[in-house]
């Protein structure tokens, strides 16, 4: 009987050694410097995003200053749309 139970927790043990090993190998490393890593990389890509929209305002708010100033009284309408700026 003895000898029995001391298998059978061998068995119990190794299954979960190998479970373990499977769980391992499928998730792979998930370390706090790999987490960091990652959150590290998106907070840049999130900022990079911001960036890269905040330029295209600034194009956007380019173009339509110049088309602005190629109207009749340009320099009235460009006063204005600088004020209309100013006061947001």
């Amino acid at each position: 009987m003895s000898q029995d139970l001391n298998d059978f927790f061998k068995l119990l043990a190794e299954d979960k050694k190998k479970k373990k090993e499977e769980f391992n190998s499928v998730v792979g490393d998930l370390g706090l410097d790999s987490l960091f890593g990652e959150f590290a990389a998106l907070k840049k890509k999130e900022k990079e995003k911001k960036v890269e929209v905040v330029l295209e305002q600034l194009v956007i708010l380019i173009h339509l200053l110049v088309q602005v100033l190629m109207l009749p009284n340009a320099n009235k309408k460009a006063l204005a749309v600088l004020n209309w700026i100013e006061q947001r």
